[in-house]
């Protein structure tokens, strides 16, 4: 996630360490002829999708990302839509069972978490 002014990470879960760092600022100050925009990674995929993706494109779709930890945008008439605190639709984020985030439950760590439970669990069948 990321603030809605699109400056700084809220929230990183492979890179805790950038999480509310001023990343915009301190690489627009490091190197100040040069352009940078910072966007949530599945915005940035969904936009290419819409901008570069083979045939007709649709002006209304949802994009879905699962690698590392599992994403989502919604374009709307062509653009991302953010919502009213920038990170609308950030799937991901959505809190589920415990009040634990959908990331934390079935992203990557989520799902190793799982394995290793069920490996503890069962060490007869692992192998």
């Amino acid at each position: 996630m990321i603030s809605k002014d699109r400056m700084t990470p809220l929230e990183i879960p492979a890179i805790p360490d950038l999480n509310n760092f001023p990343l915009k600022a301190s690489l627009k100050e490091r190197y100040p002829h040069h352009d940078f925009y910072l966007e949530n990674d599945a915005a940035a995929a969904a936009i290419g999708e819409f901008h570069y993706g083979k045939g007709d494109v649709s002006d209304n779709f949802l994009f879905i990302t699962m690698g590392t930890g599992i994403g989502s945008a919604l374009v709307l008439d062509g653009q991302v839509f953010k919502g009213s605190r920038g990170n609308a639709l950030e799937m991901g984020h959505m809190l589920s069972r415990g009040n634990a985030g959908l990331e934390t439950l079935i992203g990557r760590n989520g799902i190793l978490r799982i394995m290793a439970n069920l490996v503890a669990a069962y060490p007869e069948k692992a192998g």
